[in-house]
């Protein structure tokens, strides 16, 4: 999970593209072995947590 107001009009593409980015290097190296990132800007977090 990743939070940030930076996610905040960005479709989900987007925002995976985003985590993706920095992120590549551990994967290729071998440090990360998969990636699923789901990113949230705050206020969707707060309903997620909320169960909305």
């Amino acid at each position: 999970m990743v939070v940030g107001d930076v996610f905040e009009g960005l479709p989900t593409i987007k925002r995976q593209q985003m985590i993706n980015k920095v992120l590549f290097q551990h994967v290729m190296d071998g440090t990360i072995h998969a990636l699923h990132p789901k990113a949230f800007t705050p206020s969707e977090w707060a309903d997620q947590q909320a169960g909305a």
